[in-house]
C-alpha cells in the first residue's frame, strides 16, 4: 500500500480522484476504511499520511478476446 502526504486544503475525495482512474469508482469505500480515522476531516491541514490501497484493475466480464 502506497501513502499520500496530504497538503493543506486537500480532502478525501479530492485525494481519491486525483489517484485513481473512474474505472475504480466503485473502490471509494474500500479508499475510505483503509483512512478510517480521518472520515471527520472536512479538510487536511497538510502533512497527514494517507493511505492508498492497490487494488486490482477492474475487468468487464462483457468484454471479449479480441476488443
Amino acid at each position: 500500500m502506497k501513502t499520500y502526504t496530504a497538503k493543506a486544503g486537500d480532502r478525501l475525495d479530492l485525494i481519491f480522484a486525483s489517484n485513481y482512474s473512474n474505472e475504480y469508482k466503485e473502490r471509494y469505500a474500500e479508499f475510505l476504511y483503509s483512512n478510517i480515522e480521518f472520515i471527520g476531516v472536512d479538510v487536511f491541514e497538510g502533512g497527514e499520511l494517507i493511505n492508498l490501497p492497490n487494488f486490482e484493475t477492474p475487468t468487464n466480464p462483457n468484454t471479449g478476446i479480441w476488443s
